[in-house]
């Protein structure tokens, strides 16, 4: 069950980053805010939100941060997943 998050192990120092769209705003909020509850139970977790015009620029915001990781935390064990979703604009 994708909902039941009782048994999810989280190690420390754990950093999230969020990288969203300007697109489908209402779709994109909800899907943080539920990322933000699931995190907010895991106070060891650093969460950082970053906001871009579309989609492209997702792996460019994500490298860029990865790199202010590896110059300013180079002791924290990195560790990266992506979870793309990818929401046609309407119109």
């Amino acid at each position: 069950n994708l909902l039941n998050i009782d048994n999810l192990q989280i190690s420390d120092n754990l950093q999230v980053v969020i990288v969203y769209t300007e697109w489908n705003e209402s779709i994109i909020q909800e899907l943080i805010n539920g990322a933000t509850r699931v995190f907010a139970k895991f106070p060891n977790v650093k969460v950082s939100s970053y906001q871009v015009p579309g989609c492209v620029e997702i792996p460019f915001a994500i490298n860029q941060h990865y790199q202010y990781l590896k110059q300013h935390a180079p002791l924290l064990q990195l560790v990266t997943s992506i979870i793309y979703i990818s929401i046609p604009k309407q119109q």
